[in-house]
């Protein structure tokens, strides 16, 4: 996979989680730590199908 197609792809999730950070700013703390792991497992499957290994 090319480089810039894989950036693309990482600012897009990085994007649809703060986006979902945002949306869950307002809700119980619970719903809101439900989201961030649903986030993170998102992120993680969609890693996994493109092998785009993020690393920090």
């Amino acid at each position: 996979m090319e480089y810039k197609h894989k950036r693309r792809i990482v600012a897009g999730l990085f994007l649809f989680l703060f986006l979902i950070l945002y949306l869950f700013d307002n809700l119980s703390t619970p719903v809101r730590v439900l989201g961030f792991l649903f986030g993170l497992a998102i992120f993680y499957a969609l890693d996994h199908m493109f092998e785009i290994e993020f690393e920090i």
